[in-house]
């Protein structure tokens, strides 16, 4: 009886430091999203994350004309490693921030 206790209890331990690193997680990309809302100038998204770590420009046929990339040590704290890229239009405001997987 005392084993299924003990097994429960790392279960619900597991399971509650993993909702609570997610939970964190969220809370720091809405922090992110919410420093760079849609228009934001590029000159702006330079002085708050410093110079892009990859600058692709694109062909104008789609709604983005640029995208700069940002590794995790340029904008946020060690434990976390969203990578993101940010889209410009042709005007340099921002029409869209996104998560990168790597």
């Amino acid at each position: 009886m005392f084993e299924i206790v003990a097994v429960s209890a790392l279960v619900c331990a597991f399971i509650g430091a993993l909702l609570g690193w997610r939970m964190r997680t969220a809370r720091r990309w809405r922090a992110l999203r919410s420093a760079i809302p849609d228009g934001t100038s590029a000159a702006t998204v330079e002085a708050l994350l410093g110079a892009p770590g990859g600058r692709i420009d694109l062909f104008p046929s789609g709604s983005a004309a640029t995208t700069w990339t940002y590794s995790p040590a340029a904008y946020a704290p060690a434990d976390f490693n969203a990578y993101i890229a940010i889209d410009f239009d042709d005007s340099d405001r921002v029409i869209a921030v996104r998560k990168i997987r790597r």
